[in-house]
């Protein structure tokens, strides 16, 4: 699993470079709706094809649960972080997206109940103010964006709504297949942004052969393979030790900017980057107590 993570971190971080290509050729909202549309009909053709995925939903409240995801993880998450990547370049977006365990701290505190200690709060703050330096000093600054704080700043609102997607997940895990559960909050998620469909399809023959081999990788590599490592990796890791992947996706966008865009940010940027990635630190391991194992034989314990 651990292994799978890693493979996801670097897929994610391509994925900034992917809709970097496309915004070009299509705005905000036709690449998030084009895309996700395309994700749902993957998961229906599997869902048609294989019986055993088909998702069985007891009741209104799991129902529910699954529209509130499908919102958070497609329009609430994606959306945003497109946008944001009008303003600042692969790299930068991913540092603030970076920031998602943070806020599922904030959130689980008090969502949860969850205690939440000096040293989170301050990490929290550090992550902030981090993240003030980026979009500060990195916003338009590249050929492909254009200078607009207030613009980049929105790009929050995305790992705020992984963050809440991450947590509702863990109440679902082990109680569906990981194809079902990325299927069916995939399609509602879809299905949300119904009225936003007649904008997307003008942008169909805008898109190049290149823009749909780049559109087939997101779909693919960038979205149903990861989101279904990530729900398997949540139902047999922590929350906290999953999400601490996010860490080096900045580092993988990072790299592919360079090799396939040839964008490196400005120092500074960076800078208040490392401090993002510092301060979402001082929360996870602050998170990290060690587990009580209960009385067992030698035998019994297993080992990694």
């Amino acid at each position: 699993m651990h292994i799978a993570l890693t493979a996801v971190v670097g897929m994610w971080g391509l994925v900034f470079v992917g809709i970097a290509r496309l915004l070009p050729q299509l705005d905000t909202v036709q690449l998030v709706v084009i895309r996700f549309t395309l994700i749902a009909l993957v998961f229906l053709g599997i869902f048609a094809v294989v019986p055993s995925t088909r998702p069985h939903i007891s009741g209104r409240r799991e129902f529910g649960i699954f529209v509130l995801m499908g919102v958070l993880a497609v329009p609430g998450a994606q959306l945003s972080i497109v946008n944001g990547q009008n303003y600042l370049s692969p790299p930068l977006v991913s540092l603030v997206v970076t920031t998602a365990p943070a806020f599922a701290a904030i959130i689980a505190a008090v969502w949860l109940a969850e205690p939440l200690a000096s040293l989170q709060v301050a990490g929290f703050a550090l992550a902030l103010l981090g993240v003030s330096i980026v979009i500060l000093a990195g916003t338009g600054d590249s050929s492909l964006t254009v200078s607009n704080p207030w613009g980049a700043a929105l790009t929050l609102v995305s790992p705020m709504s992984w963050a809440l997607y991450t947590i509702l997940t863990k109440t679902l895990t082990g109680r569906f297949n990981p194809v079902t559960a990325v299927g069916v909050t995939m399609v509602l998620g879809s299905l949300s942004m119904a009225p936003l469909y007649p904008h997307a399809i003008d942008g169909l023959s805008e898109i190049t052969t290149t823009g749909w081999a780049w559109m087939a990788y997101l779909v693919v590599g960038g979205t149903v393979i990861p989101y279904l490592v990530w729900w398997r990796a949540l139902s047999e890791l922590s929350a906290a030790s999953t999400t601490a992947y996010m860490y080096a996706i900045p580092l993988a966008a990072l790299v592919w900017s360079l090799l396939i865009l040839g964008i490196v940010p400005s120092p500074i940027a960076l800078g208040g980057g490392a401090i993002v990635i510092a301060g979402v630190a001082m929360i996870q391991l602050n998170r990290r107590t060690p587990p009580v194992l209960p009385s067992a034989s030698a035998g019994d314990i297993p080992t990694a």
